[in-house]
């Protein structure tokens, strides 16, 4: 399966595995995770818990929680079936089978809006079992020695035996995960990870930022995976925690742009946005959503930063120092998102989406389509000074759902309103891809696509034509996330560091600082590379 980006996982007691993945696909392993395999029946889109129990007679019952209800499997996911009847609500964020499921058949699922079930039947059947609980989230459900547990959105919660629940700590938190540690509680919550004893006495840990996801063995070794700064290990029962990121993918990186100027605007993938004017002082930016893509005017004037959310396209108001929405809007079909975007030195704005169209408006034109050539999403827009447009698409493979393909292609020159839609042609592509994502960077007659651990270096003819297109490998293990440019120099943002790339090809990593460390975005100024870790850290390195 590769670098897939999986949502959640749940095994079997013998070697199988089941995980679900971003994209939505439903993937099986039968040897303990080595290799995946893609369940074609799996049709419900992205999932938001599993869980496997087996009956007493030896049948396995799998479980699938998602926005739209639980589905169940008794084959091993070859079929489904739905099983909401008696959910009032079918968003459902976690499932988890009782320990004597084979003898009592009860399953537990917590709602996205704050309702609590559980099944006594193998999930046929639901009854509301939330009594006690706040209006709030259950993202979380454990049994423990302490009895059963719920995480909610405000805090943590303990089941009586009279079917009613009591709050039991950490009040007023949100709660993301639950998980038992050698005799010792764990809680991770959007303020770190907190433990507790059998009286459930909370007390915080050394880590003390996000925590989604939590993980124990029974020697006392524990995992978890942070909003920011990736996985962290602890092995002494949660005490303590360090970083443990050696190897790891990078994903979901930060959005960076630079003005000529110098201004920058910085974005993450849940909301945060800052700008600064001169790279030490950083100012928050308010903005109802979260964004998706920016961009700015390389030119060297008041900066002019665009932006957009999944479905709306923002302007930067230099007076209020903020983004607003463009008094026009894009006009997007009901299941399009945009996932690219360009900015003319004029201000007319260029957005690519996810069905691999291309839309041209603002600055006092109306929008307008632009055909773009080639398959499957549009993941970005480079338009160069001379007026000449790339575009990068990603889409996955004809017979394997799991494989992708990058292709580069170029427009000569952007006449607007109306450009030679018949001019595109491809430069080149990657092939074989095992994740829908790659990056792309201009730079004169050199450009340069990443995917992977592979890169792709054409250089154009006069005509706009690759005269060479040279291909190389990193070591297995790397993952390219950014690219930059500058000049004739290369530089790769990877999970491994920034890598410098040369014009024959040969690589070797830069910033002793941030070896190893995942850094997932990348620009340059004239004198400086501005590297972004994973963790949202800026690192500035001399260049000249």
């Amino acid at each position: 399966m590769g670098y897939v980006p999986a949502r959640c996982v749940a095994f079997d007691p013998s070697d199988m595995a089941f995980a679900t993945t971003q994209a939505g696909a439903l993937v099986v392993s039968r040897d303990s995770g080595t290799q995946w395999q893609t369940l074609d029946a799996w049709g419900f889109g992205p999932t938001n818990a599993l869980a496997f129990a087996t009956d007493k007679d030896g049948n396995a019952h799998l479980f699938a929680a998602t926005d739209e209800g639980i589905y169940r499997s008794l084959d091993g996911g070859a079929s489904w079936q739905s099983a909401n009847f008696g959910l009032l609500d079918p968003e459902i964020l976690c499932l988890t089978c009782a320990p004597d499921f084979a003898e009592s058949e009860v399953i537990w699922a917590g709602g996205a809006n704050g309702g609590l079930y559980r099944s006594r039947n193998a999930g046929r059947a639901w009854r509301e079992a939330g009594y006690g609980l706040p209006d709030a989230a259950v993202q979380c459900i454990a049994f423990t020695e302490a009895g059963l547990l719920a995480g909610t959105e405000a805090g943590v919660f303990r089941l009586t035996e009279g079917d009613e629940w009591l709050p039991c700590g950490l009040e007023g938190m949100e709660v993301n995960c639950l998980a038992a540690c050698d005799g010792t509680l764990l809680a991770g919550t959007t303020r770190g990870i907190f433990r507790a004893d059998a009286n459930l006495q909370w007390h915080p840990t050394s880590l003390g930022e996000p925590v989604l996801a939590l993980a124990c063995a029974t020697n006392g070794v524990a995992l978890c995976g942070t909003t920011h700064s990736g996985v962290w290990r602890s092995d002494d029962g949660g005490r303590i925690w360090q970083r443990t990121h050696k190897g790891l993918t990078a994903h979901t990186p930060p959005l960076a742009a630079r003005a000529g100027d110098g201004t920058c605007l910085l974005a993450d993938a849940l909301g945060s946005i800052v700008y600064s004017d001169d790279g030490v002082a950083w100012r928050p930016v308010a903005v109802d959503d979260a964004l998706v893509c920016v961009t700015a005017n390389p030119a060297p004037r008041p900066a002019a930063f665009m932006a957009a959310t999944e479905r709306r396209v923002l302007a930067w108001d230099a007076d209020a120092r903020t983004l607003l929405p463009l008094p026009g809007q894009p006009s997007l079909d009901d299941d399009d998102t945009i996932t690219a975007l360009a900015l003319t030195h004029d201000g007319v704005c260029l957005i690519g989406t996810r069905s691999g169209q291309c839309k041209v408006g603002g600055a006092g034109l109306p929008w307008h389509d632009l055909a773009l050539p080639g398959a499957g999403a549009a993941t970005a827009l480079h338009l160069t000074p001379a007026g000449g447009l790339f575009a990068l698409h990603i889409a996955a493979d004809a017979d394997s759902a799991s494989s992708f393909s990058a292709e580069v292609w170029r427009l000569p020159v952007l006449v607007l309103p109306h450009p030679d839609e018949t001019a595109w042609h491809m430069l080149m592509a990657l092939d074989g891809l095992q994740t829908p994502f790659a990056c792309l960077a201009v730079e004169g007659d050199r450009v340069v696509l990443a995917a992977q651990n592979a890169i792709a270096q054409a250089y154009l003819d006069a005509d706009g034509y690759p005269m060479e297109v040279r291909r190389v490998s990193a070591e297995p293990g790397i993952a390219f996330t950014a690219v930059a440019t500058q000049g004739e120099e290369t530089y790769l943002a990877s999970n491994r560091g920034v890598i410098y790339l040369s014009a024959t090809g040969a690589h070797r990593p830069i910033g002793s600082m941030l070896t190893e460390v995942p850094v997932v975005a990348l620009f340059t100024d004239r004198a400086a590379l501005w590297a972004i870790t994973l963790g949202g850290e800026v690192w500035r390195y001399p260049v000249r």
